[in-house]
């Protein structure tokens, strides 16, 4: 009869057949917890055992029963936790939680947990985890007000609060009379003062916000600032670090300003007056006045003050008149300067007339209307139209400037200009259309005006000289129909243009063009071009280059005596012979390439080896075998007519086929293998497929004196074999259980002492 099991509350939780089992299992993969043993269950001892010993260790594990009872108690051994199942989830019943994360179910207000990564104690509240302490996490670092008891230098017990951000003590809150704390805090808080105290090492600490007053302002009591709205006055100096100045008036009418290079005073009343005065004895007396009106400036007072106007700078305004001297050191500036006596000054300008007695400066006399004088009037300069000037040197007229042996002329009315140097007459002649040098004289450089490239150099009737000393020529086309020669072209440097071009031949120094280079023969130091030379024979002593085409006759040893023939482009032409070197980045073509080619690349550098830094291909001997020899490591590979050798890895991606295959190393294919012979000494075959390429049955793994070990293979038969009959039975039976045939499967434990079911066997297990 089947037992029935059933849970404390009366539902049905299994029912257990006689001689079976019930394993309630749990985890991945499944870890019977409690074995239910059915009636007449042979070997039930050990099931009721593990039950007491999973029951003691409550079902320790590392993974939570995935089908657990309400109630049921489980050892969470991957954190050391007692917990039960509520039947929504596993709850602790330890005192707390302790975990990184957390707890989120089964949790009720009043639980406690313990976050472990912020090292925080909370509670739940029934709807979130509240902080009970610290109230900063381990990541934020001591932090907040915290209460603290300290001694001071002479080891008082003082008691304070301590301001903490990320385990820094940036401030102290003290009640009490200040005093000197111990020597460890004396760095930060030298002095700890009644209220709050910030840490002098903390950088840039300030108290941030609004205060109703304060005891000092950067150390300074307030009765050493000047006020705004009641007289002050300073005991220093007043300085304005600005170029506004200052001003004064309810409406800024006087202002005291500067520039870049004036230092100015100023009434903003328009039409206004400037008055300086002077406290003459006790009297104040109006000493001057500039006039808005009219922008004049006037002297009062001057049987008093005086009949002069001195100052020691500059004199500046609209008109100046005095009955007496207009005095300065520096300049006198304005529009109608009027007295009968002296007007002396560095500059006198006027924007009108100048009018006095004498006019003496050491400067500039300058004036828009008439200067007049009824004495002298002395300058340095005198600028205008001196056409009525007396007293004038003999040698300037309105035809000629002369200074001693050097002059210029005008000849004649309307004719050429001539210019005569120390005596030397004529030696540069203006024309209205032409400018030449006569009498040898030597030239720095000539230069001409207008548009570019027009105009020529000499003329057809009257040309230069057959020889030009020149640094260089630089020209769109140097063209001649017959020779350009060193008698007739001669320079030390470049001959430079777009295009040199010459039926016969060019003889010189450099040649140096933009575009072709055409020449029956050039016989020079250097040929460069920035593109193509192209010609019968190349002939020079020195470089020939071009970033294009050298093409030609000969370059050669008896006519190219240079060291070097180097293009970007191609080398064509009959032979190219040099004792230097021959670079191009195109192609070097001809019949043969002569010369010694021990620093090519790409060559095979002998007769025997083919060599890259340490690998190389070599033919031991004549006839011999070739060996292959990479990184350093010889005999990688060696061909002989017998086969190939290899002292490394032999791999493919398809099918290996041949003779004889020896290797030391591995053979790997993805296809197959076939041949004659494969040979590896210490390495590994590695394949899809190893065939026999005989008649079945023919060849062996192995042989009989040399065999493999451990065989590892699923073989659908064997040679030798020693097998037991296999039964399947309907239970788990131990080894030497008695069993009939019948059951649910094959055979089942026997139940009578004495049975006719069939003969007894043993069952054994491994």
């Amino acid at each position: 009869m089947a037992y029935t099991i059933n849970l404390t509350n009366g539902t049905v939780f299994a029912t257990i057949a006689d001689g079976t089992i019930n394993q309630i299992a749990s985890g991945t993969p499944a870890v019977p917890l409690v074995t239910l043993v059915g009636k007449n269950y042979a070997g039930y001892g050990e099931f009721l055992d593990e039950n007491f010993v999973h029951i003691l260790e409550s079902g320790s594990n590392s993974v939570a029963p995935t089908s657990p009872l309400t109630g049921q108690l489980w050892w969470d051994s991957s954190n050391n936790i007692l917990k039960i199942y509520s039947g929504a989830g596993f709850k602790s019943i330890t005192g707390s939680t302790s975990s990184a994360s957390a707890p989120t179910t089964t949790v009720i207000a009043g639980d406690l947990w313990f976050d472990s990564s912020n090292q925080q104690l909370k509670v739940y509240t029934g709807s979130a985890w509240l902080v009970v302490g610290p109230g900063y996490t381990s990541a934020q670092g001591t932090s907040g007000a915290i209460p603290e008891t300290i001694l001071n230098n002479v080891g008082a017990t003082k008691y304070i609060t301590s301001l903490y951000v990320n385990n820094v003590r940036v401030g102290v809150v003290f009640d009490g009379a200040s005093f000197t704390p111990q020597a460890s805090l004396q760095a930060a808080f030298p002095t700890i003062y009644p209220g709050l105290t910030l840490s002098s090492t903390v950088s840039g600490a300030v108290f941030a916000g609004s205060a109703t007053n304060a005891q000092l302002l950067d150390s300074l009591d307030s009765s050493q600032f000047m006020r705004t709205d009641a007289n002050t006055s300073t005991t220093g100096i007043l300085r304005v670090q600005n170029n506004t100045g200052i001003f004064v008036g309810v409406s800024n009418v006087f202002n005291v300003n500067t520039t870049s290079t004036d230092a100015n005073v100023k009434s903003n009343i328009s039409g206004g007056n400037l008055i300086i005065q002077a406290n003459v004895a006790g009297t104040t007396y109006n000493v001057a006045t500039a006039l808005g009106a009219n922008g004049t400036f006037a002297v009062s007072n001057a049987a008093t003050v005086g009949t002069t106007l001195a100052v020691t700078g500059n004199s500046s305004g609209g008109n100046l008149t005095t009955a007496g001297q207009v005095s300065a050191t520096a300049n006198i500036t304005g529009g109608n300067i009027i007295t009968a006596a002296l007007v002396q000054g560095a500059t006198v300008s006027s924007t009108a007339n100048v009018q006095a007695g004498n006019l003496r400066t050491v400067g500039l006399i300058s004036a828009t209307g008439n200067i007049t004088s009824a004495a002298n009037i002395a300058g340095t300069y005198i600028l205008g139209n001196g056409s009525q000037l007396t007293g004038l040197s003999l040698g300037v007229s309105v035809t000629k400037f002369v200074n001693g042996t050097t002059e210029g002329n005008i000849g004649v009315a309307d004719g050429n200009i001539n210019f005569n140097v120390t005596g030397t007459s004529n030696v540069l002649v203006l024309t209205t259309g032409t400018a030449y040098f006569a009498g040898g004289a030597n030239v720095t450089s000539v230069e001409k005006g207008g548009s570019n490239v027009v105009g020529n150099i000499g003329a057809t009737t009257g040309g230069w000289f057959n020889q030009a000393f020149i640094a260089g020529v630089n020209s769109t086309t140097v063209s001649a129909s017959g020779n350009v020669t060193g008698g007739n072209l001669i320079t030390a440097a470049a001959i430079s243009a777009a295009s040199v071009s010459a039926s016969g031949n060019i003889t010189g120094g450099n040649v140096l063009g933009g575009a072709n280079v055409n020449a029956t023969t050039h016989t020079g130091t250097t040929v460069s071009v920035t593109a193509n030379i192209t010609g019968g024979n190349v002939l020079t002593s020195g470089l020939i280059s071009a970033t294009g085409n050298i093409t030609g006759g000969n370059i050669a040893a008896t006519n190219h005596t240079g060291t070097t023939a180097s293009v970007t482009g191609n080398i064509t032409g009959g032979n190219i012979l040099t004792g230097g070197l021959v670079s191009a980045t195109g192609n070097v073509t001809g019949n043969y390439i002569l010369g010694n080619g021990a620093l090519l690349t790409g060559v095979i550098t002998s007769v025997a080896n083919i060599n890259n830094g340490t690998s190389n291909v070599v033919v031991v001997s004549s006839g011999g075998n070739i060996s292959v020899g990479v990184g350093g490591t010889s005999n990688v590979a060696v061909f002989a007519t017998t086969g190939e050798y290899v002292t490394g890895l032999i791999s493919a991606s398809g099918n290996i086929t041949g003779g004889n295959m020896l290797t030391g190393g591995l053979v790997s294919a993805v296809g197959s293998i076939t041949g004659a012979s494969l040979t590896v000494s210490t390495g590994n075959i590695a394949g899809g497929n190893i065939n026999n390429n005989n008649t079945a049955g023919v060849g062996n793994i192995g042989t009989a004196t040399v065999g493999f070990n451990t065989v590892f293979a699923l073989a659908t038969s064997a040679q030798y074999a020693d097998l037991a009959e296999r039964y399947a039975a309907d239970a788990v039976l131990e080894p030497g259980t008695v069993v009939d045939l019948g059951g649910t499967h094959e055979i089942t434990q026997s139940q009578h002492d004495i049975s006719d079911a069939g003969p007894g066997v043993r069952a054994t297990y491994t």
